[in-house]
């Protein structure tokens, strides 16, 4: 433990979200290469938070997802006003998504799934 601070289990943790992201994980693998791969990836998404006093993971992984689709909505420039754009679109977020689930495992990795340096006293301010 380093003096003041200790490292406690993240607000995330103690609703159980640890469990959930490990669910979603497994998921995303198990699906992988099928139809469902792409709710599995969607999946995992809605339920990453930002956790207080620790890691923004939702807002990472949101500024993350818009420089993609800023990417692809460059790459499609020509497209915009042809009846391709919309399946060319949906191409490009497809073969995005496997970069994204590596992105969104990795981020929960770095961040220890949910653990962090925090000043958590195990105490809630009043309302």
């Amino acid at each position: 433990m380093n003096g003041d601070k200790s490292h406690h289990v993240a607000w995330a943790d103690r609703i159980g979200l640890n469990k959930t992201w490990a669910k979603g994980i497994e998921r995303i693998w198990a699906t992988y290469g099928t139809k469902d791969f792409e709710n599995a990836v969607w999946g995992l998404h809605t339920i990453i938070v930002n956790v207080n006093n620790g890691p923004q993971l939702r807002k990472i992984i949101d500024d993350f997802i818009k420089n993609k689709y800023d990417l692809i909505e460059k790459e499609l420039v020509g497209y915009v006003d042809t009846y391709a754009y919309r399946s060319e679109r949906e191409i490009l977020i497809s073969n995005m998504l496997p970069d994204f689930a590596y992105f969104m495992v990795q981020l929960l990795e770095d961040n220890g799934f949910g653990m962090y340096k925090s000043e958590y006293d195990g105490e809630y301010d009043e309302m």
